[in-house]
């Protein structure tokens, strides 16, 4: 233990000295006695010399540490240019390219008019996109012809959609025909009749009433089983079966909240069975390859009761008149647009002194003209619904207060040419 730390003790005293064991100084070694001797010397950094401090020899052969300037530790250069026109900065003159004042040179409120300037004025900018110029046409053409501008208060209103509501229209007008049963199915169905099929819409509507869906939910019921009975041969005791289908179609596409399929189970009085409804179900969705976003008649309705100025009870009527007609065979061929129309100037005609003008003409498409025999149809549905009637769902439904009983008005008297 004493010989290995006499050892110990030796070559650490020879290591702090700079000299081996047997006292000869070692290539490169500094003692620290030398480095204190040097008095403008300083001691061996570990990671070398990373400084940019020019040196010179001293005395006793060392490097000896000279104090720099900044000028001469600039890395490109050992003395600024300060009569260079490169490195010159020169003042912006007016109108020229912008750049930010010294900081050191300005107060706080040139700052900010500085950062004012920088900003667009999008006050004198008028922005010129497609939309813009279709509305400002659309505007043009209604001025023209002395239409009434429905749309003028609503283009704040983003769930309007002013800016689209003309093309959605125009849309929903040229591909209605597309989604049209055939007007004449009825003959292609040997174990049906269009009496049974108004007894279906009836008690669809009391389904629908009982479930209390919205109103687009009951006209793609409709929809849909004319266009799958138009297609496909039924047996008179899978028409409800059908029906009840085509209501869970219709409530899966237009509802939030749409009925299980038990509850249609429930309503049919279990007539049929859980599995039957879902099997139905696959077979008119794959009969119809799927399509079942048809434009409704209550859509246009809506829109055409806007152009009319109706007030509620006007728009009830309409809708009490549109509901009838769902149950008419006689009216399958008809275009929602046209029946939406009809039962707008109908519901007019009823519930106040409306007159068909051109403001009518240009949002519905249609000249008063033009929809006198569907007017004259719906006339008939409303005279002949009455408590002693075959089909009450509808005249019971708009009976009550909340449909502001217009079910139960008088009817007024209204002439039709000759030829309707």
């Amino acid at each position: 233990m004493e010989a290995g730390g006499g050892r110990y003790s030796t070559r650490l005293r020879s290591a702090h000295q700079g000299t081996s064991e047997n006292n000869e100084v070692l290539p490169g070694k500094r003692t620290l006695r030398q480095s204190q001797r040097g008095g403008g010397n300083v001691a061996k950094r570990a990671l070398g010399d990373i400084t940019n401090n020019a040196v010179i020899n001293g005395g006793n052969g060392y490097p000896q540490e000279k104090k720099t300037t900044n000028a001469q530790r600039l890395p490109l250069a050992s003395k600024p240019q300060e009569k260079s026109s490169s490195l010159r900065r020169t003042q912006p003159s007016q109108g020229s390219l912008r750049s930010m004042p010294n900081r050191r040179d300005v107060s706080v409120e040139q700052r900010r008019q500085y950062q004012s300037s920088l900003e667009p004025d999008h006050g004198t900018r008028k922005p010129k996109t497609s939309v813009t110029n279709d509305l400002n046409e659309r505007m043009a053409e209604i001025k023209l012809r002395n239409v009434l501008d429905i749309d003028a208060n609503d283009h704040q209103d983003h769930l309007a959609c002013s800016e689209y509501v003309k093309e959605i229209f125009d849309h929903w007008k040229r591909v209605e025909a597309k989604y049209l049963p055939s007007k004449d199915y009825m003959s292609q169905q040997p174990d049906l009749s269009d009496k049974m099929r108004s007894i279906l819409v009836d008690w669809l509507v009391d389904v629908h009433q009982k479930f209390k869906l919205s109103p687009d939910t009951l006209f793609l019921t409709v929809n849909v089983v004319d266009r799958f009975l138009s297609t496909e041969k039924v047996v008179r005791q899978k028409l409800q079966l059908v029906g009840v289908s085509s209501m869970l179609i219709a409530s899966k596409y237009h509802e939030i909240y749409a009925p299980e399929t038990n509850d249609f189970v429930y309503i049919s009085d279990r007539a049929y069975t859980r599995e039957e409804i879902l099997k139905m179900e696959a077979t008119v969705l794959n009969r119809l390859g799927f399509n079942v976003t048809t434009p409704s008649p209550n859509v246009f309705l809506a829109r055409f009761m806007k152009a009319a100025g109706c007030n509620k009870k006007s728009a009830s009527y309409a809708t009490y008149c549109l509901e009838l007609a769902q149950q008419e065979y006689r009216l399958v061929g008809i275009v929602p647009s046209q029946l939406a129309a009809s039962a707008c100037y109908l519901s007019g005609k009823q519930t106040s002194s409306m007159v068909w003008n051109e403001t009518l003409e240009h949002y519905t498409g249609f000249r008063e003209e033009e929809l006198m025999e569907t007017v004259r149809v719906m006339y008939n549905l409303v005279a002949s619904s009455t408590p002693n009637s075959r089909l009450t769902a509808v005249r019971r439904k708009y009976s009550q207060v909340k449909h502001h009983e217009v079910a139960k008005m008088e009817l007024l008297s209204m002439s039709f040419p000759t030829q309707y």
